[in-house]
């Protein structure tokens, strides 16, 4: 039974987003993706996903693997992780 109380949780190798060297985010690629973003954004969602570069890994050690928000121009994520990072709208 569903409690929409509760975030969705979304998995997927790939994530929401991807932290560019410059301290930009862009979205991330992918049909997966896409879709999941499009199904998180009806609800509050945590989305954990691989660290997929360098910058990705550096900026989820930033946070010692606690959620943070990041705004992209379509809509707020929060993400957490250590080696892996967790993103939700």
């Amino acid at each position: 039974m569903s409690d929409r109380n509760s975030p969705l949780v979304l998995v997927s190798n790939r994530g929401p987003v991807t932290f560019e060297e410059d301290g930009s985010v862009r979205r991330g690629t992918g049909g997966l993706v896409t879709a999941l973003t499009g199904l998180a954004s009806h609800r509050d969602a945590v989305w954990i996903a691989s660290a997929m570069t360098e910058h990705d890994i550096e900026v989820s050690e930033q946070h010692e693997g606690r959620p943070f928000e990041v705004s992209t121009t379509s809509s707020p994520t929060r993400c957490s992780g250590s080696s892996s990072t967790t993103c939700g709208t």
